[in-house]
């Protein structure tokens, strides 16, 4: 009898803190591994360091505003043993609940991430195009530097050409 292995489950993007600074823009994007929170209504997910200081005094989603988002606390934590013994007892439509749940969080987990990447991408061709700028504006600044260079030799040869004949027309 032939023996049928279960496909390996593609690896999840690592869950990061969906924090958002308003001032400066920044955002926390730290690797969440363990204890953190999590909006019930919108699915944003935050460290236990920018969830308490932020909703200590607030009461809407720092990335999207939702007012009064249901923070809850989960655990994110790696694991490598099956839980899927946990559910075995929830009635089916709590079971749907989860899973639609679990499919809208990696949603909004997934789409987020493509945003960071797709800002930090910016910022980064950003960057390229001031340093090519730089380097154009050097560029333009040597080869002036080349264009007097080359004019300072071509009147220094045309006097050492002057000095030459004046030389030979007092040897005569």
């Amino acid at each position: 009898a032939a023996r049928h292995e279960a496909p390996k489950a593609r690896r999840a993007a690592p869950l990061r803190c969906n924090f958002r600074d308003a001032e400066s823009g920044k955002l926390c994007q730290a690797s969440l591994d363990g204890d953190c929170w999590v909006t019930q209504s919108c699915f944003h997910i935050f460290c236990r360091s920018c969830a308490h200081a932020w909703f200590k005094d607030k009461d809407d989603c720092p990335v999207c505003r939702a007012k009064e988002p249901g923070l809850k606390p989960v655990n994110v934590a790696s694991r490598t043993e099956p839980n899927h013994l946990n559910l075995v007892a929830l009635p089916p439509e709590t079971l749907m609940m989860i899973v639609q749940d679990g499919f809208a969080f990696r949603d909004q987990q997934s789409k987020l991430e493509s945003q960071y990447l797709q800002a930090a991408l910016k910022e980064k061709e950003e960057d390229v195009e001031r340093v090519r700028e730089r380097a154009n504006e050097r560029i333009v600044e040597a080869e002036n530097q080349l264009n007097l260079l080359e004019h300072e030799r071509d009147a220094a040869l045309e006097e050492v050409e002057r000095l030459r004949r004046d030389l030979k027309r007092r040897r005569y």
